[in-house]
């Protein structure tokens, strides 16, 4: 995983107080609550799911809601506390599917 610098603007440390972020996925009811710090990015997120689920970090887009209409968030931007994740169907890994399966024995 990349580790970033923890500085803020200026020379004032990243705030790292403990906060709860829910992911919700698109057209769906699942959800995920994961404890990240205020600091978190959301590149740093995308990574974590691209690993558990084994997929590329660009299928995946993060938006969430900013007055009445939705923002799609940046990569270097920090994570919202109630994110929609797209891309995804399920918090789980998927089995892998073959266009044509065989068995050779």
């Amino acid at each position: 995983m990349v580790q970033y610098k923890i500085l803020g603007p200026g020379i004032q440390p990243a705030s790292q107080t403990p906060v709860e972020t829910e992911l919700r996925i698109l057209n769906s009811t699942e959800s995920l609550t994961l404890p990240v710090v205020t600091s978190t990015k959301v590149i740093e997120l995308k990574e974590f799911l691209s690993q558990r689920l084994g997929i590329d970090t660009d299928q995946l887009h993060f938006v969430h809601r900013v007055g009445c209409s939705w923002r799609k968030q940046l990569d270097h931007e920090e994570v919202g506390r109630k994110v929609t994740v797209g891309g995804i169907k399920s918090f789980k890994a998927e089995k892998m599917t073959y266009a044509e399966p065989f068995l050779i024995i």
